[in-house]
């Protein structure tokens, strides 16, 4: 897939000095010390306004509507420094975010509903551009300019959004273009790097055809350098977690009295560097582990040896002990860090990515209905190249041909060989390396149509309508690993066959076809004066195809892993009453269900070629208020989820006839339930002192599942799991005169029948990457100075610490974060200071548990971005 490339020159952008919003739409501009909550004027004392949002596919009043929304405006967003989703998310009750590696693992998590790692190919949470849905991880990576209103809806959404609003949804709706002629530059510049550059212009072209073009560069900076932490040595010049964006927009809007139609494409450039991921010595976790993760590719998953005085290969039993520690227990925090981060391979290049995001929505409006078709097309594609300088041994086998014809420097010590000319294949043991990949790249075109009607009949609001996806899905893992010596890097490379990384090299891959097809209605009537009812539903069909394969590239290796198919079916459905107490005052109950893709795992067989879609069912009560003549607004609702098939990584417990690498799955786990509570609002103190709160409270506990890579640890104890007896069954020696195309070889140890181990039981913990409480306060002051007003906040967030680990061993400690700004506008000039993370809080933004390029497995732990100032300077013509 390609797009076009483009890059603004900056002298335009310096001379056009913009940012996503100064875009401050006509009636803000007019009012410029007004915040989001766009405060009005009476006699006395400034109220708040009523917000109007879009959640429900209708225009509603935020206060009014029977759901769970935070909606942020373009000018707040400008206002107050929301620069990207982290920051609306920070800002969130009951929200979280974690995109650990890069963008492409990104995922948010509402109330509680979190992805334990990179689980199939969709998050919890869906995306919606301008209505249309964009599937994929990279989705929430959207640039802020020129966006009218981000609204982040809590709780499933499937009744109404369909596919994958599991837990919730992010809607972004971009700016319509203008009937006067305006324009605009912003641009920021500030420490580390950072920088900020965005133009936009907008008109009518005709009396009833107006258009608006946006264009941005930016860059977040970087606190991080690539130097190595334990060493003090410098790598390279780059800082790292770094991201450059380009996007470009044009959006077309032709407006009648009776009909509307907007046409919008959008392209986005981002290229991002290496996180700085240190690895992260373990401490626990001895154990018994299949000898395929440990040691390589193995037959059918059978360890193999070849008899000495026999020259038979022999194959015996899979199970033995582990002589190092396979976990880190404890907490992590920025001291951990800095005594583990080696620094980023310089063959490591990160993150680059190129989105195009298209939407057509054409209304219209009869007498007695109105109709809507949505259509969009997204395609996006990103290539993931991570790799940290930590050297770890493993091995590799060549034919002893290639292996005398190669000039080999001096072998190290610590590699050995064994050479077997009945198969003339030589094993070398010991190799040192380091990783280069392991994450996985994509490549996905999408398409979408939405026809709905809507309607009002005998006081009955109703809405039918149907829905029709296909996606086209590639992805691909590249796991690669560089010689850290002269031998071991000539011998992988031979390994590697001239791969990319000139290293031992495994490509995973698949492609899918995925075809999403459904039928929707809500009905919407009242049953007293004040009492009102709404009932709603979804079914929806999904048809999935795959084709897998793996390659290890070494000579005459090639696993197909071939084509599966699924086909899933459900229905989400969701009740909901609220009480209309008075003009202020709405009371609301409703019960929703919740659906989540099933998919497809590569590398597998059986019954667990397929995994099944999550569902939950969520109950929820709540109260949306104003008090004291409008000065005081705030939403409070209370929630219960019964989360049931949750999608989790594991292993296969199956032997696979046609690929014995070992399989990392997707399958169910049993049983999660969530109870919480949230309340956000705003307080307009005085007609120039505001001040913003939002807090929640989330308790998510595994009921009941098992994970099979808990099992079999011999410190069960030490990790609070119970013991359980391993019996081990020594299989009989089959003996075969064909040598193994690919197997391992030496001594190992068989733990006797009836050694206690870890039973993987779950049951009781609390779900990984979830806090309890997450909280924000914010107070802003505003003055109106005649022809000048001045304009400033402060804000400090704060989320509790959270498990990384399914036994909740692994801890990341609470956090917090404070940001400021200060500034002065005119009708057409704006000239701000802002500074984020002022505190310098370096509690680490995260961790996860990956698999090096030898199949161990190993922690590592990222760093958070330390205390960022810059100035801001806008002007509208």
């Amino acid at each position: 897939m390609s797009t076009t490339s483009f890059r603004l020159g900056y002298p335009i952008l310096l001379g056009a000095l913009v940012m996503d919003g100064l875009q401050a739409q006509e009636q803000q501009v007019e009012e410029p010390a007004k915040q989001q909550e766009s405060v009005k004027q009476d006699e006395s004392a400034e109220a708040i306004e009523r917000i109007i949002v879009t959640a429900r596919f209708r225009e509603e009043l935020l206060n009014k509507i029977p759901v769970s929304v935070s909606s942020y405006s373009g000018e707040q967003m400008v206002r107050t420094g929301l620069r990207n989703v982290n920051d609306i998310i920070d800002a969130t009750p009951g929200v979280t975010y974690d995109s650990i590696g890069g963008m492409a693992s990104g995922s948010p998590v509402i109330r509680g509903l979190a992805q334990p790692g990179l689980v199939g190919d969709e998050t919890n949470v869906a995306v919606f551009i301008d209505g249309v849905y964009a599937s994929g991880r990279d989705a929430t990576f959207l640039p802020f300019g020129g966006l009218q209103r981000v609204e982040v809806v809590r709780g499933p959404q499937s009744a109404i959004y369909g596919r994958n609003a599991f837990a919730g949804a992010i809607n972004y709706i971009t700016k319509d273009p203008t009937d006067k002629f305006e324009g605009g530059i912003d641009t920021s510049a500030g420490t580390h790097s950072m920088h900020n550059a965005h133009f936009y212009a907008s008109g009518a072209l005709t009396e009833n055809f107006k258009a608006r073009l946006d264009l941005s560069d930016s860059s977040s900076g970087s606190t991080i350098r690539n130097t190595n932490t334990i060493t003090g040595e410098k790598i390279d010049d780059r800082r790292l977690g770094e991201s450059d964006n380009e996007m470009a927009r044009l959006k077309l809007v032709y407006d009648t009295d009776t009909t509307k139609v907007s046409l919008a494409h959008t392209i986005i450039d981002t290229k991002e560097s290496p996180r700085a991921t240190a690895h992260v010595k373990h401490n626990a976790g001895y154990g018994i582990r299949n000898v395929s993760q440990e040691l390589g590719v193995l037959i059918k998953g059978v360890h193999v040896n070849q008899n000495a005085q026999t020259g038979q290969w022999e194959f015996i039993a899979p199970w033995v002990y582990t002589g190092d520690p396979q976990k880190y227990i404890g907490v992590v925090d920025n001291e951990l860090w800095t005594e583990s981060f080696a620094g980023v391979a310089p063959e490591a290049t990160g993150t680059k990515r190129t989105a195009d995001r298209t939407s057509l929505v054409v209304e219209q409006n009869l007498e007695e209905f109105s109709i809507t078709y949505l259509a969009g097309f997204n395609s996006s594609e990103y290539d993931i190249s991570l790799g940290q300088l930590n050297n770890y041994a493993g091995m590799a086998v060549l034919p002893t041909a290639v292996v005398q014809s190669l000039p080999l420097p001096t072998k190290p010590a610590y590699v050995q060989t064994s050479s077997s000319a009945a198969s003339g294949l030589t094993f070398f043991t010991g190799l040192q390396g380091y990783d280069v990949g392991g994450q996985p790249n994509d490549d996905r075109q999408e398409y979408s149509h939405e026809l709905r009607f809507t309607g009002s009949h005998n006081d009955i609001d109703w809405a039918t309508g149907a829905f029709y996806s296909k996606l086209k899905l590639e992805q691909s893992t590249n796991m690669g690993v560089i010689g850290a010596d002269p031998y071991s890097a000539m011998i992988l490379n031979a390994f590697g066959n001239g791969y990319e990384t000139n290293g031992l090299a495994m490509l995973q891959g698949t492609y899918y076809d995925t075809v999403t097809k459904s039928v929707f209605g809500s009905a919407e009537f009242s049953l007293t004066e004040k009492l009102t009812t709404a009932l709603e539903g979804r079914w929806t069909n999904e048809d999935k195809f795959a084709d897998n394969h793996t390659d290890s590239r070494a000579p005459g290796i090639l696993f197909p892993t071939g084509e599966m198919d699924g086909s899933w079916s459900y229905f989400t459905p969701r009740l909901t009453f609220d009480y209309d107490a008075n003009e202020t005052t709405l009371y609301y109950v409703n019960i929703g269900k919740g659906a989540k893709s099933g998919g497809l795992n590569g590398s597998a067989e059986g019954e667990e070629m397929t995994f099944e879609p999550e569902q939950n069912w969520t109950y929820e009560a709540g109260i949306k208020s104003f008090l004291f003549d409008s000065k005081l607004r705030f939403n409070l609702a209370a929630y219960y989820i019964d989360w049931d098939k949750q999608q989790v990584r594991d292993f296969s417990t199956l032997g696979n006839q046609a690929n014995a690498v070992p399989a990392v799955i997707v399958t169910n786990l049993g049983k999660t339930e969530v109870e919480g509570i949230e309340l956000d609002g705003r307080w307009q103190i005085t007609s120039n002192f505001g001040l913003n709160f939002a807090a929640a409270y989330n308790d998510a506990s595994v009921v009941k599942g098992g994970l099979g890579p808990e099992f079999g640890f011999l410190d069960y104890e030490a990790q609070g799991m119970k013991g359980t007896p391993y019996t081990v069954t020594q299989t009989a020696t089959v003996v075969s005169t064909t040598p193994p195309r690919f197997g391992v070889v030496g001594q190992i140890q068989v733990p006797p029948p009836g050694t206690l181990v870890s039973d993987g039981d779950v049951s009781g913990r609390k779900m990984p990457r979830t806090s309890k409480v997450t909280a924000k306060l914010s107070v802003d002051y505003v003055r109106d100075w005649g022809f000048l007003n001045s304009f400033s906040e402060l804000s400090v967030s704060y989320r509790s610490s959270q498990y990384l680990d399914a036994l909740n061993l692994t801890e990341l400690p609470s956090s917090h974060t404070v940001k400021g700004t200060i500034g002065l506008e005119t009708r057409n000039i704006r000239l701000s200071v802002f500074v984020d993370n002022i505190t310098d809080n370096d509690t680490p933004s995260g961790g996860y548990r990956k698999y090096l390029w030898n199949s161990k497995p190993q922690f590592v732990v990222e760093p958070r971005m330390g205390r960022m100032a810059g100035v801001n300077f806008a002007y509208k013509f």
